[in-house]
Parts: structure tokens; C-alpha cells; sequence
């Protein structure tokens, strides 16, 4: 798989959570925790594959299972960038091309040249739980702390295209086609 057929995924996911649930909060923090149900759904999926799946059909759902909650956790992410207002009030919201393009800069910069990645699927995951729980500490200082929310939706943003790199980055590296022997 390549970055842009995992863009894809992430956008599939978009266009069917949008459709079946059009409405979206306008909180930072319940966006996030939409994103970290579904990344905790991942987490879920990966200890099955890595700790409990025993036989080779069991292995092989499970890893389509964890490409679409994957995925689905990327169009969490990219719904939030597209329906939260990161213009501090000016209601200057994101179009979708924006954040791919913004997604596809920023997976270069980390992780195109990264020579040491994770093998298995639960130490992948454990660097999108640290990006994601990341992005939630950040809205929670929005929400609650009265940070400087110029400064900290910026921060924001940029973390919601680090969840979406590395997202990317398991797709494109785990073999979800692999068959068990």
C-alpha cells in the first residue's frame, strides 16, 4: 500500500462516518474523544492479532479489521481538522485538499526517511496512542486550562496531521495481506 491509497482508506471512512452521523460537536475535546474511541478500537485489535488470534483465518480477519479501524481513526482525526475552527473565530475552516496536502507534506518530513519503524501491530499502535493521547492533552488545555488558544490550536492541528501520519505510515509498513503459515 501507498501513502495515497491510505489517504483513500481514511477518506472512505470520512465519507461514511458523515453519512452516518452528519452531525459532528463543535467541542475540541468530544472530536477527540470520537478519535480516541476509534484508536482505542485499533489498540483492541492489535493485542488481539499480536496475543490472542490462534488460528491463521483469525489473524487474517483481524488485520482487515485493524486497517479499517486504523483508518477510521485517520478520518476522525481529518473530521476534526475540517469542522474545528483553527482560525482563532474567524470560521476560516480547512478543505479536505488542504489537509491531505498538509498530510502528505508532513508524513515526508517524518517518516519518509525512517529506517527504524515498529514490526508488530501492538508496538505500532503504542506510537499512535502517544499521538493521539497528545493531541487530547492539547485540547484539554483549550477546554479547561484557558491556555492560549492561538498558540495551542495551532498545536492542535499540527498533531492531528501527526495522528494522520502515523496512521499512514502503519498502513503503508504492516502487511495486512501477509498470510499466516
Amino acid at each position: 500500500m501507498n501513502i495515497d491509497n491510505a489517504i483513500n482508506l481514511m477518506l472512505t471512512e470520512l465519507s461514511f462516518a458523515k453519512k452516518k452521523h452528519p452531525g459532528h460537536p463543535e467541542s475540541i475535546i468530544k472530536q477527540m474523544s470520537i478519535m480516541v474511541e476509534e484508536a482505542g478500537e485499533a489498540v483492541t485489535v492489535a493485542n488481539d492479532i499480536d496475543f490472542f488470534a490462534s488460528t491463521d483465518s483469525e489473524k487474517t480477519d483481524l488485520k482487515k479489521r485493524l486497517q479499517k479501524e486504523l483508518s477510521q481513526t485517520g478520518a476522525m482525526a481529518i473530521r476534526s481538522l475540517i469542522s474545528y475552527d483553527f482560525s482563532g473565530g474567524d470560521k476560516q475552516f480547512l478543505k479536505i485538499e488542504d489537509v491531505v496536502k498538509l498530510i502528505k507534506e508532513k508524513y515526508v518530513m517524518y517518516y519518509e526517511t525512517c529506517t527504524i519503524f515498529p514490526t508488530t501491530p501492538v508496538e505500532m499502535l503504542s506510537l499512535l496512542i502517544a499521538d493521539v493521547f497528545y493531541a487530547v492533552t492539547l485540547a484539554n488545555d483549550i477546554s479547561f486550562f484557558d491556555e492560549e488558544e492561538i498558540e495551542v490550536t495551532e498545536q492542535i492541528e499540527k498533531q492531528l496531521i501527526r495522528v494522520c501520519t502515523t496512521i499512514i505510515k502503519i498502513l503503508t509498513s504492516y502487511d495486512f495481506e501477509e498470510k499466516v503459515l
